[in-house]
């Protein structure tokens, strides 16, 4: 079976910038140069120099194991013109039978090799040996778990807004950390229901709310970032 290389920082990186060490920290709370991530400009800049510089891809079985690092995983929050985050659970039909039920606001999933993107042209046909994009690497991330979770494509998504870093404690959580970006999308993509493993629950405002209401079905990582906007 063929090796998976993921994204990954130093958890030394990750403890720097976060608040706690569990929970959400939202990006007005993470500096670069004197100016919060939460603004745009800045957090594209901070991707391609703090970011790239300590950033590394390496074998997704060895990493499961190190607690010397954290396996970056974007972590996106669909939300409509309304500016209402949508809700949904995983059906049986879901492969992964710890998530049958369970309630979500986000989807995610690790940074592999194929989403990477380079400024310019791959140094040899390799992206490892080529100066990274990470900006475009997240964003083409985001794009194909949308499309490949929800059906989205690109012309249904609006800008990628970075929200903040969620760590926790924890087996699994502990080399983990979820990069927190919101998206809106249009009001129509959702009006097809494009997978038998996706159920569509609502779309409500405030998400302090939907902590409560789903308390006992939520995810861990949705539950904090609700119980935290």
């Amino acid at each position: 079976m063929k090796s998976q290389f993921i994204l990954s920082l130093p958890s030394w990186f990750v403890e720097q910038l976060v608040k706690h060490d569990y929970g959400f920290t939202p990006a007005s709370d993470i500096q670069f140069n004197g100016k919060p991530l939460s603004d745009p400009d800045t957090f594209k800049e901070w991707l391609a120099k703090d970011f790239s510089t300590f950033a590394f891809y390496a074998q997704r079985e060895r990493l499961e194991k190190d607690l010397g690092s954290r396996h970056v995983i974007p972590y996106i929050r669909p939300v409509n013109s309304k500016g209402e985050t949508y809700v949904y659970s995983r059906t049986n039909a879901s492969g992964e039978a710890g998530l049958h039920s369970r309630v979500s606001i986000c989807l995610g999933g690790h940074v592999d090799l194929a989403n990477v993107k380079v400024i310019g042209s791959p140094i040899l046909g390799d992206p490892l040996n080529s100066t990274p994009d990470f900006y475009q690497t997240l964003l083409v991330g985001a794009h194909t778990e949308l499309n490949e979770e929800l059906g989205l494509n690109p012309e249904d998504l609006g800008d990628l807004v970075f929200d903040g870093l969620i760590v926790m404690t924890g087996p699994v959580n502990e080399v983990h950390v979820a990069f927190v970006m919101s998206v809106q999308v249009t009001d129509s993509a959702y009006d097809n229901e494009p997978e038998d493993t996706i159920q569509f629950l609502e779309a409500a405002v405030p998400c302090a709310a939907l902590a409560e209401k789903y308390s006992d079905r939520m995810e861990d990582w949705s539950r904090v970032l609700c119980e935290s906007l």
